[in-house]
C-alpha cells in the first residue's frame, strides 16, 4: 500500500469516526503528515497500521501501537477468543515486515487476557514481548527501537503492580518483572557503545522502581554504580544528548528518592533541582512531582519555597505548612502535618517533615525575642506563657521548653546558654538566631 493511500484511509477513518461519535485524537508523527492516533476496532486495520509504522521505523507511532489504550475493548476480546497466530498469518501485509509478527503475537494475547481480566497470563505473555523486543534492539540497534522498549519495559513493571495488588502473593510478581528487565539490563550495561547505553539507563530506571516499590532499596546500588562510577556519568554527560532527555530526567528524579533514604538531603537537592530544571515546562504534571519532594528537602536545608510557585504547581499541602514554618505558628504546622500526613508518608517525605517542627519553634522564639525588643535575656517562665497562648490544648511544661531550648543551642539554631536556676534563656549579642543555611 503506499504511503499517499495510507494517508487517505486514515483521513477517511477519522471523518467516520467523527460523524459516527467515534473518539479519534490527532497524535504528533514524525513520518506521516498528517497521521492520526485511534482507538482500533478492526484487526485488519491495527495489523495494517503497525505494518506501515514499522516498515517507516515510525517508533513514535509503533510505540502507541503497543500500547494497551489504542485498542478497543471488544478488539481485546476478538484476540482473546481468535488464533491470533493464524491472524497475523493471513495478514500479507505483516509478514513483509521482519520481526514484527514474533513482537506482535505476545502482544494481541497478553490484550486478549487483559479483555478477559486475566491480569496474570497477560503479564506472561508482555513479558514474552518485551524479551523480543531487547533481542531485536540488540540484533539490529536502530534508534526507532528505543522508544518501544521503554514502552514495553513500564508495561510490564504497571501489569505487574496490577497483578500484586489485585492478588497477595507470598513472592509477588513484581520480583519476575525486575529480573526480566535485570537480564536485558546486564545484556547493554556491560557495553560502552553511545546506543546501547541509552537502553541501558532506561532499564536502570525501571529496576529503580521496580526495587522502590518493592521496598528494596538497597538493590540499587548496583545500578547506581554503574551510572556513576563505572561509565563516570555526571550532569554534563546527560545534557550533552547522548541520553534521552525523559530517561535523564528520570534517573536523577530517582536517584533523588534514594539520597532521600539515607537523609542525604544535600546529594537529594542537587539531583531534584538538576530533574525539575531539565524537565520540559509543558510536562506539568512530572514537575509537580518534582517539586513535592523539592519543597521538604529545600525546607530542611533552610530554603522557603515562594508563594507563587506552590499555587502555581496547586501544592496546597504545603502552603499552609510553609507558611507556619516561616511565622513560627507550631500548632497549624502540626494541623497541617497531620492533614496530609498519608500522603507525605507515602511520598517518604514525612520525616523530613517532621524534623523541621523543631526549626518551627525557632522560629516562633525568635518572634518573641523580636517582640520584647531583641533583649539578650529572656523569660522561659514567659515562653511557656505564650506557648501556651496559642496552644491553649497544649499541656507543655517549662521544663519541656527548656529541652526544646537546649536541643536548638545544640543543632545551633540558636547562640546562647540556659541560666537553669534563674529560668533565663541568655542570648548572643551577636546573630543570636543565625540563618539556617549557616
Amino acid at each position: 500500500m503506499k504511503k499517499k493511500e495510507v494517508i487517505n484511509i486514515l483521513i477517511l477513518i477519522v471523518a467516520l469516526g467523527h460523524l459516527f461519535g467515534i473518539h479519534c485524537g490527532i497524535i504528533h508523527n514524525t513520518t506521516l503528515q498528517p497521521a492520526f492516533q485511534m482507538l482500533f476496532r478492526k484487526v485488519t486495520a491495527y495489523l495494517d497500521a503497525v505494518t506501515e509504522a514499522s516498515r517507516q521505523e515510525d517508533g513514535t507511532a509503533l510505540t502507541h501501537l503497543f500500547s494497551y489504550d489504542c485498542l478497543s475493548h471488544g478488539l481485546g476480546h476478538q484476540f482473546a477468543r481468535m488464533d491470533v497466530r493464524q491472524a497475523i498469518r493471513n495478514n500479507a501485509a505483516v509478514k513483509r515486515v521482519a520481526h514484527v509478527p514474533e513482537l506482535l503475537e505476545p502482544f494481541l494475547r497478553a490484550a486478549g487476557c487483559l479483555a478477559d481480566q486475566e491480569v496474570e497470563k497477560a503479564f506472561e505473555h508482555h513479558r514474552s514481548a518485551f524479551v523480543l523486543a531487547g533481542d531485536l534492539y540488540k540484533d539490529l540497534q536502530e534508534e526507532w527501537l528505543l522508544n518501544l522498549m521503554r514502552k514495553l519495559a513500564r508495561g510490564l513493571r504497571l501489569l505487574a503492580q496490577k497483578v500484586d495488588k489485585e492478588k497477595v502473593r507470598f513472592d509477588p510478581i513484581m520480583n519476575e518483572a525486575v529480573k526480566a528487565i535485570s537480564d536485558k539490563f546486564r545484556l547493554f550495561g556491560t557495553v560502552t557503545a553511545s546506543g546501547r547505553r541509552r537502553v541501558a539507563l532506561m532499564l536502570a530506571n525501571e529496576q529503580i522502581i521496580c526495587y522502590l516499590q518493592l521496598n528494596n532499596p538497597r538493590q540499587c546500588k548496583p545500578l547506581t554504580d554503574w551510572a556513576d562510577a563505572r561509565h563516570k556519568l555526571t550532569d554534563d554527560d546527560f545534557t550533552s544528548g547522548e541520553f534521552a532527555q525523559a530517561d535523564a530526567v528520570t534517573y536523577h528524579f530517582l536517584r533523588a528518592r534514594l539520597f532521600l533514604l539515607d537523609t542525604n538531603y544535600i546529594e537529594a537537592e542537587r539531583f531534584l533541582t538538576y530533574a525539575f530544571r531539565h524537565c520540559p515546562a509543558a510536562a506539568h504534571r512530572n514537575k509537580r512531582t518534582i517539586l513535592s519532594y523539592m519543597v521538604p528537602v529545600k525546607l530542611n536545608l533552610g530554603l522557603l519555597p515562594r508563594r507563587g510557585l506552590l499555587e502555581r504547581f496547586q501544592l496546597k499541602e504545603f502552603e499552609a505548612l510553609v507558611a507556619a514554618l516561616r511565622d513560627g505558628d507550631f500548632r497549624l504546622y502540626q494541623e497541617q502535618l497531620d492533614k496530609y500526613q498519608d500522603d507525605f508518608i507515602a511520598r517518604g517525605v514525612y520525616i523530613i517533615l517532621e524534623k523541621l517542627k523543631l526549626f518551627v519553634y525557632r522560629n516562633f522564639f525568635k518572634k518573641i525575642w523580636v517582640l520584647k525588643g531583641k533583649e539578650s535575656r529572656l523569660s522561659i517562665e514567659l515562653i511557656m506563657r505564650l506557648h501556651q497562648g496559642l496552644d491553649p490544648a497544649s499541656d507543655v511544661d517549662i521544663d519541656e521548653i527548656e529541652c526544646l531550648l537546649a536541643n536548638l543551642i545544640y543543632k545551633g539554631s540558636i547562640r546562647g546558654y540556659i541560666a537553669h536556676e534563674k529560668r533565663i534563656l541568655v542570648l548572643s549579642k551577636d546573630k543570636p538566631f543565625p540563618s539556617p543555611q549557616s
